[in-house]
């Protein structure tokens, strides 16, 4: 029976390729890793790019810049900054909150002025006439909050204790009522009935988007 050591300059042969293909398997796998991580990378590079690039909804841009209104006109430097709860406005229907002032006859009249609107389509185009409004309140500023309708109504309701009335508004001090913001399509000028105490009696204010803010008109 032959052993390996007959052989010593195949046996050579041999124990050099075993440590060749040793020395090759680090290196190989290295590369392996090299190569996943890049695909690793370009995937959640790609993912990035796709938010970046994701196109926001009418809906989620009405609720950003309604925020950003809220935000202007309560703000510190505002005449509204004691402000710090808004009862949330209609989701759909009638812009106005039932206690209006002006019918909806007039309100579109209104609207059609102060936008300079020709036609019944350029109306429809501005963004709240149809959207749905849900403010996300994640965007709103430190100290204000949206009261819900479902909260507000109870106390309203006849046979209401004073007691439900004067926990509601202890627990919501400041208490301002808002209508469902009106906007051109560019977002740079808004048309909002906002008051506080309850009623909105008032013509609706009209502010204008300047250097970046929300100005009373």
């Amino acid at each position: 029976m032959f052993t390996t050591s007959d052989f010593p300059a195949e046996n050579s042969r041999t124990q050099k390729r075993t440590i060749l293909i040793r020395n090759r398997r680090p290196q190989f796998m290295k590369n392996v890793i090299k190569i996943l991580f890049v695909l690793f990378g370009l995937i959640f590079i790609s993912g990035c790019d796709d938010d970046k690039n994701q196109v926001k909804t009418t809906s989620e841009l009405y609720s950003e810049h309604t925020a950003k209104l809220l935000n202007d006109i309560t703000d510190e430097n505002s005449s509204s900054s004691y402000c710090q709860n808004i009862v949330e406005p209609p989701k759909k229907g009638d812009t106005f909150d039932a206690q209006e002032f002006l019918s909806e006859k007039e309100f579109k009249q209104f609207i059609f002025e102060k936008f300079k609107l020709k036609n019944e389509k350029e109306y429809e185009n501005l963004i709240g006439i149809k959207q749905e409004l849900l403010i996300d309140e994640k965007l709103l500023r430190d100290g204000l909050n949206i009261v819900s309708r479902k909260e507000f109504y109870p106390i309203r309701r006849y046979g209401t204790t004073e007691k439900a009335r004067d926990d509601f508004y202890e627990k919501y001090p400041d208490l301002f009522f808002m209508s469902k913001p009106i906007f051109d399509k560019d977002y740079k000028i808004a048309i909002l009935d906002f008051g506080f105490g309850g009623c909105l009696i008032t013509t609706p204010f009209v502010y204008r988007l300047i250097d970046g803010r929300w100005e009373f008109d």
